[in-house]
């Protein structure tokens, strides 16, 4: 076995702030050396396994070996649905189209955009213009994707599709039972930006989409 693979103790002189040398015990857990290049391997899935499964999602326990041998055992939430959406409505005079829901993880009224999951066999051009409907009552002529965004999280795992709604009609709001307290709000891009900048936006998927936004805003793309 390479010597990069084994897990081997080796001792250390570290070298303080304050100019004392205290050695400290490090565990050689395939760490390349000064000079050496590092070289990335996945680690090897030996087993994937759903410890439980609800209406929208899975959850997922995966055997995992890593390059230098090492073995252990990670978690993750996985949707259900093919993915979910997310739908950014522009209105002609600058204002964004927002929603404040009670979402049950925070306990609390969240402010966010038109968001939710795939539904049968829909598309997630069509998935978008039901959510958008559904939670704001606007239909959109022209729908733009602007990121096809992987969870990156450690705990989670799905693909969402960020759109960019132009062209908004008010045709009437066709909610669930459950969202009858949901309430839409029409606000400036420049305030919404500067909510999420003074952290005052809880949801990091928001967040990122609203920096999107005002980015592409600012670039003064065609379709804007």
């Amino acid at each position: 076995m390479e010597k990069n693979t084994k897990l081997e103790k080796f001792s250390v002189e570290k070298q303080t702030d304050r100019g004392e040398n205290l050695p400290d015990l490090y565990w050689n857990l395939g760490i390349p050396q000064k000079g050496e290049k590092l070289v990335i391997h996945p680690p090897k899935i030996l087993e994937t396994r759903v410890v439980f499964e609800s209406r929208k999602l899975k959850v997922i326990e995966q055997d995992l070996e890593f390059s230098n041998g090492y073995r252990e055992t990670w978690e993750y939430v996985e949707l259900k649905s093919k993915g979910g959406v997310q739908v950014m409505p522009l209105k002609s005079d600058g204002k964004v189209v927002m929603v404040r829901e009670y979402r049950g993880a925070a306990q609390r009224y969240v402010l966010r955009f038109p968001t939710g999951s795939l539904e049968g066999e829909e598309s997630p051009e069509q998935a978008a213009l039901r959510e958008l409907r559904e939670e704001t009552g606007y239909t959109a002529r022209r729908l733009h994707l602007l990121k096809e965004q992987r969870s990156s999280s450690t705990y989670f795992r799905g693909v969402f599709s960020i759109y960019l709604a132009l062209d908004l009609e008010f045709v009437g709001c066709r909610r669930d039972l459950g969202e009858c307290d949901m309430e839409v709000l029409e606000l400036p891009l420049e305030e919404v930006f500067g909510m999420a900048l003074r952290l005052e936006i809880e949801s990091p998927q928001t967040v990122y989409s609203i920096l999107m936004l005002h980015h592409y805003q600012q670039q003064r793309k065609s379709f804007l």
